[in-house]
């Protein structure tokens, strides 16, 4: 048997890449590229785009870049190369682009799309150290339990633009986890930490994995303006997400904490308070590393806000040293009191306990292994001020890395339906104490690892006014144990998270199911029922556009699960005769497509169309597009 050659179709540009389309042979069971310049190696995937066709995705190069696909069935092999310049490269995408090319449009940053390959490549924090970066980040890796993703053997490269290797010395692995059977799903989940440095001053730098064997798909990230992680000209007014933004932590210390001279005032200003709350700041222990719990509790009591009591659940009893360690901070501060378990009953039921026993106004909840800026308690009260009504607060935080300040995480303000999607609130919750000792019963070990969720909806059913303080005032440590690795290492948390939502919905009267990761990794997607579907009209203009609107309507008929809507096209002085024939096979290919034409003087007016099109409208709801 002998294959046909790939072909070359389509070529686009993208996020710094480049994307060809390729016809491949259908008997093909496997298909491979490859990337190479005149001076390295460039990583290279063959994504599945269909039956005959795959799209490769390669970085762009400054260099001449060949590109080789290679197909394979049996004892048979075909294969094609196509070599192009950049300003080759440039000019083919940018006529695509114009001529509104489908092939090529349709590729684009396709690789965006291919999460089911099961790979993901981030970077956690990137760190410099003068005429080198250190480079932290994690491959993930899903598989089914028969490609042994555990007994994989993986490397972490990194290249220039010019596809040289620019890696200051190997890459370290920092962590590798395996977990089976990753949420139900019958695959198994690896988690390789890595460090890399690199050099600090870079064009574009690609970091790639790939199997040391040579199999198998490699996974990339190109990381464009790579001038230490930063743009060389901050006049070209690029901007980072804060989240991946390396110089976060230099702006918290300098600018965002608060000053001594600010927490000097506040230590004096606490007594002005018209109302003086007591916080009971609830903290379950379980084998926790001594060092870790004096740096919470020194946190904690260094407030500048001082009306507090330090609860410490300890659920390890039999742990001497934990046990002299809580005794001493009683008698080093009379505010530490420790509610002592006869053993570890799950972080729920641990925490429930530390509820019962606490005797301030508020509860505020406090991981063992976590800190707090020392201002925390003092905003939360100057928030209780502000408006007395006030049941539940919550802060901004972000993660500790090796003592370095990354990820932050700035929230929104409380939206009782994004609440349902994710427990953005998480740490450092704040809760009136006397809507806790409302409540028929605290919830119990079915809510461990979504406590906190369970809890935010329990009491945002319950509060006047929650509040938000976008301030930074708690700091996650970052450890492969504790979901700040990610809510995937704990699959029971997303089980009791969709049980959490599930309730409130039920207790809410909300005709509604939870599912977990719908449409989101760790979101809970809600997916409402209704009695009747009442008839949607979609109302779009048009003038000579068809090709634009054959594609709308298109993904309209594919992607819309609404069963009862039609398509009203108004029809705005199109001049093409194709375009009226166009109209009338759309009408009859789809069925739910209707055109009405519009009398004007000429002149495009999309805001007269759409009122045009919605007195013709037949629905009992109307949506304008474009």
């Amino acid at each position: 048997m002998s294959l046909t050659a790939p072909t070359f179709e389509a070529l686009t540009r993208g996020n710094d890449k480049l994307f060809f389309l390729v016809t491949v042979d259908r008997r093909a069971t496997s298909v491979e590229a490859r990337a190479t310049t005149g001076e390295g190696e460039l990583p290279a995937q063959a994504l599945p785009h269909g039956r005959g066709s795959v799209v490769v995705v390669c970085p762009q190069s400054e260099l001449p870049v060949t590109v080789e696909v290679t197909c394979k069935a049996g004892d048979a092999t075909a294969r094609a190369n196509r070599e192009l310049d950049p300003q080759a490269a440039a000019r083919e995408s940018r006529k695509n682009t114009l001529l509104r090319n489908r092939a090529a449009l349709a590729v684009r940053n396709y690789d965006e799309h291919t999460r089911v390959l099961g790979q993901d490549l981030r970077v956690l924090l990137v760190q410099a150290l003068g005429e080198r970066c250190h480079v932290r980040g994690e491959l993930e890796l899903m598989a089914p339990p028969s490609d042994d993703v555990a007994g994989q053997a993986w490397e972490i490269r990194a290249c220039d633009e010019r596809g040289r290797d620019v890696a200051a010395g190997p890459w370290v692995s920092t962590g590798d986890a395996t977990t089976a059977d990753w949420q139900e799903r019958g695959a198994d989940r690896r988690l390789i930490s890595f460090a890399i440095d690199v050099p600090a001053h870079v064009g574009r730098l690609t970091l790639w994995a790939r199997r040391t064997d040579g199999t198998g798909q490699p996974c990339m990230l190109v990381l464009p303006g790579f001038d230490g992680y930063r743009p060389p000209n901050p006049a070209w007014g690029f901007a980072y997400r804060p989240d991946q933004d390396p110089g976060y932590d230099g702006w918290f210390r300098d600018h965002h904490r608060a000053s001594e001279r600010d927490l000097d005032l506040q230590r004096r200003e606490q007594f002005a308070f018209g109302l003086q709350p007591k916080f009971s700041v609830i903290v379950p222990l379980f084998k926790t590393p001594l060092d870790m719990l004096d740096a919470m509790a020194r946190s904690v009591l260094d407030q500048t806000y001082d009306n507090l009591e330090l609860v410490l659940v300890n659920a390890s009893p039999e742990d001497e040293g934990l046990v002299a360690a809580t005794d001493a901070l009683m008698v080093r501060d009379g505010r530490v009191r420790v509610v002592t378990l006869e053993g570890n009953e799950g972080i729920a039921l641990n925490t429930a306990a530390g509820i019962r026993s606490a005797t301030g106004d508020f509860c505020a909840f406090l991981d063992h292994d976590d800190l707090i800026e020392p201002d925390a308690l003092y905003c939360y009260a100057a928030a209780i001020n502000r408006r007395p009504d006030t049941d539940m607060l919550y802060c901004d935080e972000d993660h500790l890395i090796d003592g370095t300040h990354a990820l932050p995480f700035f929230k929104p303000d409380w939206d009782e339906w994004r609440i349902l999607a994710n427990n953005y609130l998480t740490h450092m919750m704040c809760v009136r104490t006397s809507i806790l000792a409302a409540m028929p019963e605290l919830p119990g070990a079915d809510y461990d690892g979504a406590q906190d969720h369970n809890m935010a909806m329990l009491v945002g059913e319950q509060a006047r006014h929650v509040a938000h303080v976008p301030r930074v005032l708690y700091h996650w440590r970052h450890s492969q144990s504790s979901t700040a690795g990610g809510m995937d290492q704990k699959p029971y948390a997303q089980e009791a998270q969709v049980r959490s939502v599930q309730e409130h919905l039920d207790r809410c009267e909300v005709p509604a199911r939870a599912v977990m990761g719908g449409r989101l990794p760790g979101h809970v997607d809600v997916q409402p029922h209704f009695d009747d579907h009442p008839l949607v009209s979609i109302i779009i203009p048009n003038k000579d556009s068809i090709d634009l609107l054959e594609r709308c309507v298109e993904s309209i008929a594919d992607h819309t699960d609404w069963p009862n809507y039609e398509v009203v096209v108004v029809e705005n002085n199109s001049e093409d005769e194709a375009t009226f024939k166009a109209y009338k096979a759309m009408a009859e290919r789809f069925g739910i497509l209707r055109v009405v034409e519009q009398e004007s003087d000429g002149t495009f007016n999309f805001s007269r169309s759409v009122n045009l099109g919605v007195s013709e409208a037949k629905g009992d709801y109307v949506l304008a597009l474009n």
